[in-house]
Parts: structure tokens; sequence; C-alpha cells
């Protein structure tokens, strides 16, 4: 759908959805978002043309002591 990729598109270059991954054999993707709170996380899901029919699971992720720093990341 065109309109779904448009609106991720935007979302990308707002730095919301960081990442995202087909599941295959499935019609599903997993999806990275970085966004202040669950709040914003809700606004950014309903923005999408399909939320409507989408079935959504939410898993909260902290940073791990391994993981190396980034220069566009808040520490």
């Amino acid at each position: 759908m065109a309109s779904e990729q448009k609106r991720g598109e935007e979302l990308i270059s707002q730095g919301l959805l960081r990442s995202i991954w087909r599941v295959p054999g499935a019609r599903a993707n997993i999806s990275l978002y970085d966004v202040k709170d669950a709040t914003a996380l809700h606004e950014t899901l309903t923005s999408l043309p399909m939320w409507p029919w989408m079935t959504a699971e939410v898993q909260p992720l902290a940073t791990h002591p391994l993981t190396v720093e980034t220069s566009d990341r808040p520490a």
C-alpha cells in the first residue's frame, strides 16, 4: 500500500522508526521505534494507514551495557 510506505518513510525521516524487518512466511514485520513515551508510541502507530487492521505487540527495550554508543543517540 503506497500510503503505508509513504508514512513509513516519513517516520524514518523523523527518526521515530529506527528499523523494520519482514517476518519470512508471515504477513508481519518487526519494527523498532524510538519515541519518548507510550503516548508518543500510540500516536505514531495510530498514524499508520493500516492501523485499523493491525495487531501490535509492544516490548519496551533498555540499553545493554555492551551496547556501543553512537553520536546520534542520547546516553
